[in-house]
């Protein structure tokens, strides 16, 4: 908690009072319990700057002010709105949102309340860049085969004169290690043909 005081005759000066722990834990208490949302997000914000160097600490807060949360009786899409302002605001790691949201996910079906937390995010989240990295890495296959057969191409354009219709069908239906095999040949070739045999 900071205080500003103000004085006439000097400019304004920051003050530091920390809260004991008991007062400490009766206003967090006092925010939770409030049926006022503003009061959640201040509970939320109090402990995400008190736990700041503290995961564990924070992992336990952070299941307390979920719990308050679902109590209130609050519409689905009024809690989900609350939900993801705590979640961002009260960051746990990985491996702590992991094991929170197995706890979270119990708790929802023990209360018979089904609502997108945020390790079903961060499962999305991984799906996607599971994805894009498998994606990105075919893609990157698929342009090397392709690089290899447009070189062979003009390699035999280069040592033969042309490419024939039929051979530059062969290179780009080829896989990967039949191009490597025609590239190797290519040096010794009398012709066309005599690559692909």
């Amino acid at each position: 908690m900071a205080l500003t005081c103000w004085n006439t005759t000097d400019r304004p000066r920051l003050y530091q009072v920390r809260m004991p722990d008991r007062e400490y834990v009766t206003q967090i208490d006092e925010l939770l319990t409030s049926d006022n949302p503003f009061a959640m997000v201040t509970a939320a914000h109090l402990l995400t700057q008190r736990t700041r160097r503290h995961p564990k600490a924070r992992y336990r807060w952070k299941q307390k002010v979920v719990r308050s949360l679902y109590a209130k009786g609050w519409d689905k899409q009024a809690i989900l709105d609350l939900f993801a302002i705590i979640d961002w605001m009260m960051h746990l790691p990985r491996d702590l949102v992991k094991q929170f949201q197995l706890e979270l996910t119990a708790y929802e079906e023990e209360k018979h309340m089904r609502y997108v937390t945020s390790v079903e995010q961060l499962a999305k989240e991984e799906g996607m860049l599971a994805g894009e990295i498998k994606g990105k890495r075919e893609g990157m296959l698929a342009g090397e085969k392709k690089g290899k057969a447009a070189s062979l191409e003009r390699l035999l354009e280069f040592k033969f004169g042309e490419c024939p219709s039929w051979a530059k069908d062969k290179l780009y239906r080829a896989e990967e290690e039949q191009l490597d095999g025609w590239l190797e040949r290519i040096l010794g070739a009398k012709d066309v043909d005599s690559i692909f045999k």
